[in-house]
């Protein structure tokens, strides 16, 4: 096989073990050991950077590249920022409208400071906890560049009431949130952007679970995704790596030939 030189890694169930917070030490001794082949060993993730830092991973494994808030946000190796996508002020005052009519709680991101606009809730608690993030302060959006907004409802919630909302794409996560990024972003776009920025060649390997990773693996050129993920992904990936508590990301880049 031809093995891609780019890996592009999710964070939370794939790379990072969310029982124990950790990332395994199989997994940094086999990505330090891909790293000093040449390969470029890469974040696609939906955190933010300061969620990232919060995780104590950088210095474990050279980054080559981070996809961050779904695609939103690209930065290279030194984080410096390769490009940003934000939201209008029009259209986070529309989600926010609509949020407000359904009781919703939102949460906005931004480099000036996060802001959790609406009451706190179970559903807030939950997601937070699921992902260990912290909780931000209560407070008004005030224009502020927002690149990350999540929204927090039940698991299963219909999230079609705000698909008339322009400029923006709804995923939900595997827990009480769901992600909102700027229409046609995600991280498979963003990949894709991130490689053509470098002049590198669209031939990469994508690892995943959840269904924010959904696009990315469908149209990444190999694709795994982890025993412990969510079915949709499962299904459309070309392998399965055992789950990442057990040694899964080894196991399936063993079996890929890389190490």
């Amino acid at each position: 096989m031809n093995l891609p030189r780019m890996l592009f890694f999710d964070i939370d169930n794939t790379l990072l073990d969310t029982l124990t917070h950790t990332i395994p030490t199989s997994t940094v001794s086999a990505l330090n050991a891909l790293h000093d082949r040449g390969y470029g060993i890469c974040i696609a993730t939906g955190r933010s950077l300061e969620l990232v830092k919060s995780l104590d991973i950088e210095d474990k494994v050279p980054w080559s590249l981070y996809i961050l808030n779904n695609g939103q946000m690209i930065l290279d190796q030194h984080q410096t920022v390769l490009r940003w996508h934000r939201f209008t002020p029009q259209t986070v005052n529309a989600v926010l409208g609509r949020a407000q009519t359904l009781s919703i709680c939102v949460f906005l991101g931004s480099p000036e400071g996060n802001l959790l606009v609406g009451k706190q809730n179970h559903w807030v608690t939950t997601a937070n906890g699921f992902y260990k993030e912290p909780i931000p302060p209560m407070g008004y959006y005030d224009g502020r560049p927002v690149d990350k907004i999540i929204l927090y409802e039940t698991m299963g919630y219909d999230w079609s009431m705000f698909d008339d909302i322009p400029g923006i794409d709804i995923h939900p996560t595997m827990t009480t949130s769901a992600d909102t990024v700027v229409a046609g972003v995600s991280k498979h776009a963003s990949i894709l952007e991130a490689l053509d920025l470098l002049h590198l060649p669209d031939y990469y390997i994508a690892f995943g679970d959840s269904l924010n990773d959904v696009e990315m693996l469908k149209h990444a050129p190999i694709s795994v995704a982890m025993a412990n993920g969510v079915d949709e992904v499962k299904t459309i990936a070309h392998y399965i790596a055992p789950p990442v508590h057990d040694d899964g990301i080894v196991t399936i880049l063993t079996q890929l030939g890389y190490l």
